[in-house]
Formats: structure tokens, sequence, C-alpha cells
């Protein structure tokens, strides 16, 4: 969030080939004109959906981002997404086929279906960023009804980080999920704002 979210697959093994600096690979990059309001949390998760499996039409109150690490993702909104396909942006209101690199950014509150239609497991990372506080309704609601566990079978997740971002100034910021590759030996380059590494 810069006002950045920065992620890494695992640390790299040290090797005599590893780079001597860091070295970064973009993976979404979106201005969003507003972001929920601070105190507010930012969490990464890597979500894996076998064949066949998905996730119930659900919204939230912030914002989600998924990219498509590998298989294909079918993805259907409640209102208008953001998707980014062989690199071209574009708002959706229909379903989307997405496959290994592209992305979808659901804003505040549009309802969010994740399915995998294809022939092999879905994996992606997801980027949520909430509001908190006694003021504010942070729960997930499904809304087509109460789901059970059947819904989510074949379904499942890794957190990869979690913070939060106590004080943020009003309005948008660009949003910059990457992958990130540090030599051995070599620090951790800074980001400018809010970022999480994992």
């Amino acid at each position: 969030l810069a006002p950045a979210a920065g992620a890494q697959d695992a640390s790299p093994e040290a090797s005599p080939a590893a780079s001597p600096s860091a070295d970064g690979n973009v993976l979404i990059q979106y201005d969003v004109e507003t972001m929920p309001n601070a105190p507010m949390t930012v969490r990464l998760l890597r979500i894996t959906l076998e064949p066949g499996a998905s996730v119930p039409m659900h919204t939230h109150p912030g914002l989600e981002f998924d990219f498509v690490e590998s298989g294909t993702l079918t993805t259907r909104s409640d209102g208008a997404s953001v998707v980014s396909v062989g690199g071209q942006v574009s708002e959706a209101t229909e379903p989307q086929t997405l496959t290994a690199g592209d992305w979808v950014h659901y804003p505040d509150g549009v309802g969010m279906n994740l399915a995998n239609e294809g022939e092999e497991p879905l994996v992606m990372l997801s980027a949520v960023v909430l509001s908190v506080g006694s003021e504010t309704q942070s729960t997930i609601t499904y809304t087509e009804g109460d789901p059970t566990d059947d819904d989510f079978a074949g379904v499942s997740f890794v957190v990869l980080g979690d913070g939060l971002i106590q004080q943020f100034p009003q309005g948008g910021a660009s949003i910059s999920i990457d992958e990130l590759t540090v030599g051995a030996g070599q620090p951790v380059p800074g980001f400018p704002g809010a970022a999480l590494l994992s």
C-alpha cells in the first residue's frame, strides 16, 4: 500500500548464484479511489481450490485482490469487479475466466464467488484489506444463505501474513503486490507507505 503490500513465496535458499541485491516482480499494481478507514487489517493468503471446488458468493467491507498463480479461476461478482486478463485491465460484471498471471479486484461490498471449473488445482494469492474497530462490521456476509462445510469441500488456505495499519490518510492509494527475491546476505529493501512482507 503506498500509502504497498509485498509478498514472496518463501525465503529463498542461499546459493552462489543468488542475486547481489533485491529483485522484484510486480504481480498486481492498481490505484484504488478509496481505502477502508483506519485502523485496518491486511491479510495475505494462498488459497487452493481443487477441481469443482468453489467459495460461495459473499461480501465483506473492504478490498480484495486475487492473483492466479496456477490453474483456472472462474470469478463471478454481484456488482462491478476489476479484472486483469493478459495484462488488459477492465471492469467486469459478467463471469470471467482467469489463468496464471491474471488477477481480479473486488471493491468494498461487491459480492464475489470464486470457482475452479478446470481440471487442475487452482492456486492463488489473496490480499484482503478490511476496516476494524467498534464501529465497523468486518465479517463476511454470505449472500445466498449460511454455507455448510460441504460448500467448502476442496477449498484450503494458508495465511502468509497479517498486519495492522493503525493510521492511514483518507482517500485513495496505490496497491502493489510484488514477488521479491533477495540475494544471500542482502537486506530487504524499504518501501514507501505501509508494507506487509511475508
